[in-house]
Order: structure tokens, then sequence, then C-alpha cells
């Protein structure tokens, strides 16, 4: 069965480290758009609550599953597959996969210039179906995960290029970094390099929105 991801051993634990400040970040940015969205009662500030919300636990998640598979992880090829995982691990990776491309659709459901109740489900369906039924599951997730993050950058772009929307700068850097980390990673099971620099790239991601974050609540 094909492999989740190829890992150096010397940074196994290091991941599941990020995994878990991914998960910080991502929960706080959630927390702070369902206060907003008590304040101002918009409900694309509940919508992108929900998309973080979403993003958290699947890091969560994820962080337990690369901990679990501690005892699966083959020291000479440093590789990781689903025929590896025991029934629950199994259940947990379909877990992740699903609440990230749920949160990343949320997310780019509240870029959206117009809204209706049929347009998040068919992005959501269209976007879980391909990892779901495709052979090469990661391959797929991180496609389709880089796919939907692709459009949520070139939306914070156009806002950029506004002059009025210049203090976007911030979110725009990060959505960036973790695309390219996100991108990045659909090579992780060519070579562990990838899992690496995937990281890397999502966490100055991160950084910069927690950054972005913290200027706004200085405000």
């Amino acid at each position: 069965m094909p492999s989740l991801y190829l890992i150096p051993t010397w940074f196994f634990g290091y991941d599941i480290a990020l995994e878990l400040l991914f998960a910080v970040v991502t929960m706080a940015v959630a927390v702070y758009s369902f206060k907003m969205y008590r304040i101002v009662r918009e409900p694309g500030c509940r919508t992108l609550g929900l998309g973080f919300l979403f993003i958290s636990l699947a890091h969560i998640l994820w962080s337990g599953i690369n901990f679990s598979v501690s005892h699966a992880l083959n020291q000479s090829t440093r590789t990781v597959s689903l025929d590896a995982l025991s029934y629950i691990g199994l259940v947990g990776v379909f877990g992740y996969l699903m609440l990230s491309i749920l949160g990343l659709a949320l997310i780019l459901y509240t870029t959206l210039p117009q809204r209706s109740q049929r347009t998040f489900p068919i992005i959501a369906s269209l976007a879980l179906i391909v990892p779901i039924f495709a052979s090469y599951k990661a391959l797929a997730f991180y496609f389709v995960s880089s796919l939907l993050l692709f459009f949520i950058v070139l939306h914070y772009v156009l806002r950029f290029i506004d002059n009025s929307k210049r203090t976007d700068s911030l979110v725009l850097l990060a959505f960036v970094f973790i695309f390219l980390g996100t991108l990045d990673f659909t090579f992780t099971t060519l070579n562990y390099s990838h899992y690496v620099l995937g990281h890397v790239l999502q966490f100055v991601g991160y950084g910069l929105m927690l950054a972005s974050l913290i200027k706004t609540l200085k405000r």
C-alpha cells in the first residue's frame, strides 16, 4: 500500500510538537473569530471560526496519530503506510483528512463574494471525494488542500492589491507559506526532506498568522 509519508528519524518528535503548536495558533484564531461573531453578529466570522476550529482539531489528531505510529516507523526506509496502522489509526487518518478539508473549505467559503447554502456542500463534497477514493490518498489529499489554499491566497492577493486592504499583508504572507508548505507535502512520499521542509514552511506561516492575531488584538 502507498506510504503516507517519509520521515527522517531525527525529525520524529519535532513534527508532533509543531503540529501541536499549529493547533494552538489555529485554535486562538478560531476563538477570536467566535468572539467577533458575538460582537458584530456577522455569519462570516462564525464560519471562519468553525474553519479554524476544524483545522486545529485536525492538527491535534495528526499529532496523536504520529505519536501512536512510532512503533510502525520503518527505521531503514523511514516510511509510514496505511497498512501499518491499526483500525483506530486508520479512523484517525480519515478523521484528519475530513477535518482538514472541511476547515479549508469553510475558510474558502468565507472569501466568496456571493454565498448560498448550497455552495459550501458542493465545495466540501468535491474536495472530499478525491482523496477518499484515490489510490494514493496522501498525494490526493495534499493536492486538494493545496488547491483550496491557492484560492484562499488568491483572495488575499486581490485584497492586498486594493490599497484599502493593505492591513491584510501578514495574513496574506501567512497563507502563502502555509500553501507552500502544504504543496511541498505533496512530494513527501518521494523524499523525506519534503516532510521537514513542509513543516518549516508551515511553521513560518502559522508564526505570521499568530503575529497578525496579536497585532489585531493590540488595536
